[in-house]
């Protein structure tokens, strides 16, 4: 008996029985087996007496068989970007091979995002340094000057000669313009660099962040729950917690003219999560990401974490969750 030849999904096996009498069109595999089987039992070496006795007939039978492929959630978790776990290969040699290739193609692409991750750290590594200097620069030479034009006016209005109606209102104004730019020089010193997250830690530093921001919308109702255990995230990690949930506060109180936002920032598990959520008008469908958004999207990325920005029925969402070992 010839041996079986195998196909990919389905094989077909080739009995070859001399003599053995030709299945008719409505006859079943059965019952043509059984014929076969009586007529070899029967130790005959010629074939039934028909116009077709001397020929060769042939049993086609058809057999499923399930070579191994692939596994469907090990290819989806690759194009998810989890390069982690690799495929088994197994079955026949094209189907090992083409899991071999994959494979290889996961750890290249593995590679290739742990050195982009580390090489978006290294930006925002940077990019926090030259922060850092602009704000010290602003901080002892913008702040001082500031100081002592606010000075040089008050002591100018008290040497005033009398009658001075008008010169009062001329200085008035002069020290107006001075606080404004005093309190816009702390507001970007705020944004380049949150000097005090050291001090305060990054808790109590959310909420002076929050409190800043009621001050700025008296009318927005904004709630929040802070999880007192970030007080012992640090270093960059606590940068971009704050980084993200200042960009998100900044971005309800310039466009999204809403009447409340809640913002939530807790550690569950392994991550910190955050969320900020407000019922404004939303974002435009074409360009939900603006500059600050995608800075802090790049800057989360660096990091390992996910970031996400989307509309849900009449509520803005900007989440993000980042590990905590990083």
């Amino acid at each position: 008996m010839p041996a079986p030849v195998a196909g990919r999904a389905r094989s077909r096996i080739f009995v070859n029985i001399a003599g053995a009498p030709k299945p008719t069109r409505s006859a079943s595999f059965g019952h043509t087996l059984t014929q076969s089987r009586h007529f070899m039992q029967a130790g005959s070496t010629t074939a039934p007496k028909s116009r077709t006795s001397s020929c060769t007939r042939t049993l086609l039978v058809h057999t499923a068989v399930q070579w191994p492929q692939p596994s469907h959630a090990s290819l989806t978790r690759m194009r998810m970007g989890d390069y982690g776990r690799l495929i088994t290969p197994s079955g026949p040699p094209e189907i090992r091979t083409s899991s071999e290739e994959a494979n290889e193609l996961a750890r290249t692409l593995h590679r290739l995002s742990h050195d982009n991750r580390n090489l978006l750290r290294r930006i925002v590594s940077l990019q926090d340094d030259e922060r850092r200097d602009m704000a010290r620069e602003l901080h002892d030479e913008l702040g001082p000057l500031l100081f002592g034009i606010r000075a040089n006016a008050v002591g100018l209005l008290d040497s005033a000669p009398q009658p001075r109606e008008k010169f009062e209102v001329s200085v008035q104004a002069l020290l107006d313009s001075v606080e404004a730019l005093q309190l816009a020089n702390r507001r970007i010193l705020d944004r380049l660099r949150p000097l005090y997250i050291q001090e305060l830690g990054l808790e109590k530093s959310i909420h002076t962040l929050l409190q800043n921001a009621r001050s700025r919308a008296p009318d927005l109702k904004l709630t929040s729950h802070i999880d007192p255990r970030l007080n012992d995230v640090e270093g960059l990690l606590s940068q971009t917690v704050y980084r993200v949930i200042q960009e998100g506060v900044t971005n309800v109180l310039r466009h999204a003219n809403a009447g409340a936002m809640r913002v939530e920032a807790a550690i569950e598990g392994s991550q910190v999560a955050v969320e900020i959520y407000d019922d404004g008008i939303g974002f435009p469908a074409d360009q939900p990401f603006g500059r600050g958004l995608t800075g802090m999207q790049e800057r989360v990325r660096a990091l390992g974490g996910t970031f996400g920005f989307h509309r849900d029925g009449d509520r803005t969402y900007v989440r993000c969750r980042l590990p905590v070992g990083v």
